[in-house]
């Protein structure tokens, strides 16, 4: 009779940042904004650096810029990632945000508010 030991492998911490810092740095350098601003919502480290020892957020930054960005695109409940970066926190993300050429500070929300009432 043979027994089996059946474990499971829980990743460590440090790995799933790692894989979420990655992720995130492939995002930036494909300059998908979107995908960028999950990450970071999701715990992606904004200081992460590629293997060029680039900060992503140097990068972000300068795609938030670009006059393709959607910058005030809002989801299915009428957030935008403004809106998201307040109720989240991730007032890094915010304070670049503000710094964006065509951030808006008057979108509302299907709730009727604004990123600033958000707070």
């Amino acid at each position: 009779m043979t027994s089996s030991n059946s474990t499971s492998v829980t990743p460590s911490a440090s790995l799933i940042q790692s894989e979420k810092d990655s992720q995130f740095l492939e995002a930036v350098a494909q300059g998908d904004m979107n995908s960028t601003l999950d990450h970071l919502i999701d715990g992606a480290d904004i200081n992460a650096k590629n293997s060029d020892d680039q900060m992503a957020l140097t990068v972000a930054a300068a795609l938030l810029n670009m006059p393709e960005i959607k910058l005030n695109q809002q989801d299915l409940q009428g957030n935008t990632a403004l809106m998201q970066g307040t109720v989240k926190g991730h007032f890094e993300i915010v304070d670049i945000l503000l710094s964006s050429f065509g951030i808006s500070l008057n979108n509302r929300n299907q709730d009727g508010r604004t990123a600033l009432e958000l707070v």
